[in-house]
């Protein structure tokens, strides 16, 4: 399992250093939303999630990522023609979106291990 678990993160990892149409900033931002809605516990006391900085994403984006890692199959047309009327290019919508999957399957990958290690 480690060998995998290394694997995704590397695949993370260059997601998102590679350069691309969208920033390396705004990618850690998509990546750092989407892994702290993933790994936030039902049990945990209010305001103990880690926040990430969204002050680099618009709504739109927020909007989107929220929807392509928590319903994917969800994802309408409106949405990515609202990135497209923010001025974001094909481009940057496919990186929006693959790192938001790529985030969403390690944290997954990381909250099995998590209870794997705990023993549960």
């Amino acid at each position: 399992m480690a060998i995998r678990h290394q694997l995704a993160m590397e695949l993370m990892q260059a997601v998102l250093t590679t350069p691309g149409a969208t920033s390396a900033e705004v990618r850690r931002a998509v990546s750092e939303r989407v892994t702290s809605r993933v790994l936030q516990r039902p049990d945990a006391p209010a305001g103990t999630a880690s926040v990430p900085d969204d002050a680099l994403l618009s709504a739109e984006m927020m909007a989107y990522v929220d929807s392509v890692a928590e319903r994917s199959d969800d994802v309408t047309t409106a949405q990515v023609d609202a990135l497209r009327d923010a001025g974001l290019s094909e481009d940057a919508i496919f990186e929006l979106t693959v790192v938001a999957a790529v985030a969403r399957g390690t944290a997954q990958l990381q909250r099995g291990i998590d209870a794997l290690e705990a023993g549960g």
